[in-house]
């Protein structure tokens, strides 16, 4: 198994391994909830749906960001990681 093998394994076993905390987590599980409550709230303004899709294409586009944000500093802090253990 080559390096980038094995870090896509280890990769694969983190992720999954966040995927619990998260749903253990009550802050992040409060999120979820303020989330469902807020589209409500926009699904209560009636708006047209052309307005509708254009809000929501705008948040799939700002949970976008987040998630390669998170991805990029997740791989940044391994790779740290990595460089602390050749020292």
């Amino acid at each position: 198994m080559d390096t980038r093998e094995l870090l896509q394994e280890i990769w694969e076993a983190r992720t999954d391994y966040l995927d619990e905390i998260i749903r253990e987590d009550s802050r992040y599980q409060g999120i979820l909830d303020e989330q469902e409550e807020k589209w409500a709230e926009v699904k209560s303004l009636n708006l047209s749906k052309e307005a509708l899709m254009k809000m929501m294409e705008y948040a799939d586009m700002k949970a976008a960001v987040g998630e390669r944000y998170a991805n990029l500093a997740y791989a940044l802090g391994f790779e740290d990681g990595l460089s602390l253990g050749k020292m």
